[in-house]
């Protein structure tokens, strides 16, 4: 049925810049027609202003996120529109040049996550993450609708050096608004634009708190270290949720991340007691291991299966984890993060690697040229890890 869904709304989108390619040609030939000045720039500038005008209308996009954010007295941790990002770390602020095919020409806006002690402030600061997803894609089509009054009603006005690339430059704006919030619209699995994730964060508590948990993994380090001992009620919403997920469905992307994320947190923990966080005997436990076994050729779930043998191993459960690495262990992925996975469970298990896993340089964990991998804190928790493993090991 997802496979389904996602060509269907696939084919929709193919349709859809299809004959919005053949209306735009249609209104070119038209203006071309009727006034030549309009497009007299050529084709080359004519590129240029178009992506310039995707850049204002990204830089417009994220800092209305931004602003959101702080205007509910939110800080930002992250801002970054291509291909500039900020990082706010505890000695301040740091500047990066970043191009990276997880963001493209896009951007992304990280707060800094309160302290959730209860649901009231559970809750409260959803509010808040819906107040910044709608705010970004309302602003966009604010500025695309001024664009098209001032292409309609003042392009005539201006003189005819700088008229094309007027009329380019606020048309490109216009249309790159109308696009922006067209694929905010999106509902496909992990790919959720802006007004579709409102109503998920909403409605869905797990979406909800996978959100609030990737923003958690982008904090800086002290500050995400401190969470992970203090904030409590945040983690154990994080750990029901993830015990009593179900990976049944077909379409299982959020809670196979949740599940990984509550895997994941066990082990980060120094003190580490799982038998308060999973219990490897229930039988939903073992539906979902079954689920999770049959789609290894999926990221999300080698990951959670490297995790979950990890997890076994230091539940007591470790000649069962044994041996269900051995069986599955040549089904894990020949990707860089698929050897990375099989190289840290053989470190918990057979010790081996122990010098090669202390190294950022030797880390894989996301199949993507990840901005938010190369210049933020994700493989500082991995490093973290592995040097617990080996403490552990040395004992």
């Amino acid at each position: 049925m997802k496979k389904v869904k996602f060509y269907f709304v696939f084919s929709l989108i193919v349709v859809f810049l299809s004959v919005i390619g053949i209306l735009l040609g249609m209104v070119l030939v038209t203006i071309e027609q009727k006034h030549p000045e309009y497009l007299s720039a050529g084709i080359f500038k004519g590129i240029i202003i178009f992506f310039m005008a995707l850049l204002v209308t990204v830089c417009v996009h994220e800092l209305a996120h931004a602003i959101a954010f702080k205007l509910q007295r939110i800080d930002i941790r992250m801002i970054a529109i291509f291909p500039i990002c900020l990082i706010r770390e505890k000695e301040g602020l740091k500047f990066h040049i970043a191009v990276s095919m997880e963001i493209g020409f896009g951007g992304i806006v990280i707060p800094e996550i309160p302290t959730i002690s209860n649901q009231t402030e559970y809750e409260s600061f959803q509010g808040k993450m819906r107040v910044s997803l709608v705010s970004a894609p309302l602003c966009s089509a604010f500025i695309g609708l001024i664009s098209l009054i001032l292409v309609l009603c003042t392009t005539k006005y201006i003189g005819n050096d700088f008229c094309s690339y007027y009329f380019l430059f606020f048309s490109a704006v216009f249309l790159w608004s109308v696009y922006i919030n067209l694929t905010s619209m999106l509902d496909l699995g992990s790919i959720v634009g802006d007004y579709s994730a409102v109503k998920k964060i909403k409605d869905n508590n797990g979406y909800a708190l996978l959100q609030i948990y990737n923003y958690f993994l982008l904090q800086e380090n002290e500050k995400k270290f401190e969470m992970r001992e203090n904030q409590r009620y945040f983690m154990g919403k994080l750990y029901e949720a993830g015990n009593n997920l179900s990976l049944d469905k077909e379409d299982n992307s959020i809670n196979v991340l949740l599940i990984n994320a509550v895997l994941y947190e066990s082990l980060m923990r120094k003190n580490r007691d799982n038998t308060e966080i999973i219990n490897f005997d229930t039988e939903l436990w073992k539906r979902n291991m079954h689920n999770i076994l049959n789609r290894l050729q999926f990221e999300a779930y080698f990951q959670t299966f490297s995790h979950a043998v990890i997890c076994m191993h230091y539940n007591g459960k470790s000649e069962e984890a044994r041996e269900l690495w051995e069986k599955y262990k040549d089904k894990m992925p020949c990707t860089n993060v698929g050897k990375y996975n099989c190289k840290q469970v053989e470190l918990c298990l057979c010790g081996e690697n122990i010098e090669e896993l202390k190294e950022k340089e030797n880390i894989k964990i996301s199949s993507l040229d990840s901005l938010l991998s190369n210049i933020n804190n994700y493989y500082d928790d991995e490093i973290y890890l592995n040097k617990l493993i080996i403490g552990e090991i040395a004992l």
